[in-house]
């Protein structure tokens, strides 16, 4: 599966004071000439290029930001055990089952660097899928 992603900077509007990734250590910089991701830009140098990547969101376009997100998620897992009818007997109780469940436990995704979830890779606002483990108590008198 393919998914546009959202860029983890801005190469034009870029906030020193603002938090960010990593991937800010991947830009081309004379010291990182090899890097993937472009420098950060100032209206002075390639104004042209400037203007595309600021006031039409170019960069947010780029081919740069599709990533293969092919992902797995353990979503739900329950293990039951009905208690034998034998201890229940002396306690006055005619069934009883105990379970446990895991939901959202683990996943497992060929690429979804610097982003919580697989499944919320276009939405800076998006909460991660909060992991839950429950406990339960069956008792019939």
């Amino acid at each position: 599966m393919k998914v546009r992603v959202t860029p983890s900077y801005s190469p034009t509007n870029f906030d020193r004071g603002m938090n960010t990734n990593q991937d800010i250590l991947n830009r081309w910089t004379s010291e990182n000439p090899n890097a993937t991701l472009p420098k950060l830009m100032t209206s002075n140098e390639r104004p042209i290029e400037y203007i595309q990547y600021s006031e039409y969101q170019l960069y947010n376009y780029l081919d740069l930001w599709v990533k293969d997100c092919n992902y797995m998620r353990l979503q739900s897992i329950r293990l039951g055990y009905k208690l034998p009818s034998e201890w229940l007997e002396k306690l006055g109780i005619s069934s009883a089952s105990l379970s446990l469940e895991g939901r959202n436990l683990a996943v497992i995704s060929s690429d979804y660097t610097n982003y919580l979830d697989p499944e919320t890779m276009g939405n800076l606002y998006a909460q991660p899928i909060q992991k839950s483990v429950i406990f339960g108590l069956n008792i019939n008198f």
